[in-house]
């Protein structure tokens, strides 16, 4: 598996927990993206890293973030402008990608 990164913007809900066991900069959960053009939804598992390394936040908007996936899919899926949730157990958060990491 490849890993593939992103930088996006995320709003975390105020809900939204700490998790632990993980650097506060950094999260875990599923990306849901939901389809536009059919009834289906993709979902991907990602690790979310705060750009600037500070604590996320709950509540707070726009947070510039990397986005890490390894799905081979994902770059079919994850483009410049899509939008995503974030998902734990729970919805806990929404954003936009903003654009591809090429390493």
């Amino acid at each position: 598996m490849k890993l593939t990164s992103y930088r996006a913007l995320l709003t975390l809900d105020s809900s939204a927990s700490p998790v632990s066991g993980m650097p506060t900069a950094t999260r875990s959960g599923v990306i849901r993206i939901p389809e536009t053009d059919s009834e289906a939804v993709c979902h991907f598992h990602a690790t979310i890293t705060a750009t600037d390394d500070e604590p996320l936040t709950p509540g707070e908007r726009l947070r510039d973030v990397t986005v890490s996936v390894t799905e081979e899919s994902a770059p079919d899926h994850l483009t410049a402008g899509v939008k995503f949730e974030l998902w734990t157990s729970k919805l806990i958060g929404h954003g936009i990608i903003s654009r591809r990491i090429v390493w």
